[in-house]
């Protein structure tokens, strides 16, 4: 009995030993499975891994993000934003006279009047030259409505008294959503429905939106405010299918180059929940945008997340749509990115960031991104002889002292986001941090893969696809580098090196990349 006994609890011990097996495979398979219940397959943490037959969406989400704003003073530029295929473009009607303004406004003894020529050619040259649509960011206050319209645009639109009559309220908001009634309304019959509004932007910009120089800057919040209110009533009044905005902030929070602002976002959103809710007159909020002249974080997304959280706080949905005007990336920044960041670094930061919102688009955070290309040294300011105002040359193109034209890194970075954006699916790919990695494939089986080191230090990383598409035995491979070594002479994407690998499954081959480079893979079976 004694020795039955023993071999019972041997026995026992075994059963717990192999359910207890059991039960941690059973578990590993399970946590194997994804929400769709696709086996997860293990990845090496030091290589760039592409499933090249896992689709996570389409591509064309890339294309849609993509906008521009600027500048088009010549066929050269109209050329780049052509190439690059931009899909909306930032346009601000309203700005100061003599610089900018695509109005003629005037005042007669019948009220205020509009001329549209000018701006009909600027919104047929977006539309029937490039084929994109405008976001109409409304611009400042024009003289014939101003609070202040005796004071002249001096160093910066600044007078020794403050800002000129652009930067102050209108005199009179009736009039002023009579103007922004007849814009739409305007638009609306030139077939242009739906478009995308916003109200003079930069409303925390020291000193702006006052009924008088010395008014208080308390007052600028609840009169940007009152204006928003009034645009909001006015384009919505003409075309509900209008999609109505803001603030356009210098930020989404306080940094060291806008710690002058009046106010942040969070206190706008905040200012606007107020309103609403002791109001009769309330408006809603169509998309909220911000600048990010400063590069507040290095990551656009990291913005986003805080946004979401301010308006929750206050009533609105967590999940309205974003925009983000990317000032400094385009060329100059006042913090991070001012001028003295070379090209290809500002290039680096733009394929970041592009592959960070869509490296896995279920966790997109914007709705639209608007890039602004302008350089800031003086040499660049020219005289747009169609419409006879200043305009600064795109950092997309370069010329050369004999007038020849270069496309700088930064045109090579949308060139990238341009092909990614072409390709049928973005799939499933897991980079080594710091690196960041994004990869889609089209309907022909072509892969393309870009990789992205943001960091002082070179790297050399390997890079296996799984799943390739059937073919031959060898595969035709690409490869595009954006570098201060390979770019340095305003090329892009225009060189790269092709070769023809060994058919293997998986395809794996190394990338060597500098610091602060961008490389794009093309891998066609």
């Amino acid at each position: 009995m004694k020795r039955m006994k023993v071999l019972n609890v041997s026995g026992v011990r075994m059963i717990r030993l192999l359910a207890s097996l059991l039960s941690s495979v059973a578990l590993l398979l399970l946590a194997s499975y994804g929400a769709a219940g696709a086996p997860e397959r293990l990845v090496d943490p030091r290589t760039v891994t592409v499933f090249a037959g896992r689709s996570l969406g389409s591509a064309g989400q890339i294309g849609d993000f993509l906008g521009a704003g600027g500048a088009l003073t010549d066929e050269r530029i109209t050329q780049a934003w052509r190439d690059l295929g931009f899909r909306h473009a930032h346009t601000e009607p309203l700005h100061t006279e003599g610089e900018t303004g695509w109005f003629e406004i005037s005042r007669d003894a019948t009220g205020v009047r509009v001329g549209f020529d000018a701006y009909d050619r600027h919104l047929d040259r977006y539309r029937n030259v490039l084929g994109i649509r405008p976001v109409v960011i409304l611009g400042d206050c024009p003289r014939a409505l101003s609070s202040q319209p005796h004071l002249e645009p001096g160093a910066d639109h600044m007078t020794a008294g403050g800002h000129d009559f652009s930067a102050h309220m209108p005199r009179d908001l009736g009039e002023w959503e009579e103007l922004v009634r007849t814009v739409v309304r305007h638009n609306v019959e030139r077939g242009l429905q739906g478009l995308i509004y916003g109200p003079p932007g930069e409303p925390d910009y020291s000193g702006r939106f006052r009924d008088s120089p010395g008014d208080d800057s308390a007052t600028q919040l609840p009169n940007h405010i009152r204006l928003y209110v009034a645009t909001w009533r006015a384009v919505k009044s003409v075309d509900p299918t209008a999609r109505v905005g803001g603030p356009g902030t210098m930020s989404w929070r306080i940094t060291p180059s806008t710690e002058g602002a009046a106010f942040s976002l969070a206190d706008w959103i905040r200012a606007l929940a107020r309103h609403n809710a002791t109001n009769a007159e309330t408006a809603g909020l169509d998309f909220v945008t911000w600048q990010d002249y400063a590069w507040a974080s290095e990551r656009l997304s990291d913005g986003a997340e805080a946004v979401s959280e301010m308006l929750a706080e206050n009533g609105f949905d967590p999940a309205t749509p974003k925009m983000v005007a990317v000032s400094g990336w385009g060329s100059w920044s006042s913090d991070y990115g001012d001028e003295a960041i070379p090209l290809h670094r500002r290039a680096s930061h733009i394929a970041h960031n592009v592959i960070r919102e869509f490296d896995d688009p279920r966790r997109r955070q914007f709705r639209l991104g608007l890039y602004y290309f302008f350089h800031t040294d003086d040499a660049w300011w020219w005289n747009d002889p169609a419409t006879g105002a200043m305009f600064r040359r795109s950092a997309l193109v370069a010329y050369d002292p004999e007038g020849r034209e270069e496309r700088t890194p930064m045109y090579a970075a949308f060139q990238m986001a341009r092909a990614m954006a072409d390709g049928g699916e973005i799939v499933e790919c897991v980079a080594p941090a710091p690196l960041e990695a994004m990869a889609v494939r089209d309907a022909d089986g072509r892969v393309i893969v870009t990789i992205n080191n943001h960091t002082p230090d070179p790297v050399t990383v390997p890079v296996e696809v799984r799943d390739l598409p059937s073919g031959g035995r060898e595969v035709r491979r690409v490869i595009r580098v954006i570098a201060e070594k390979r770019s340095a002479d305003g090329r892009g994407l225009e060189a790269g090196v092709e070769d023809r690998l060994p058919r293997t499954e998986p395809l794996t081959f190394p990338v060597a990349l500098d610091a602060y480079a961008t490389a794009q893979v093309t891998l066609q079976p």
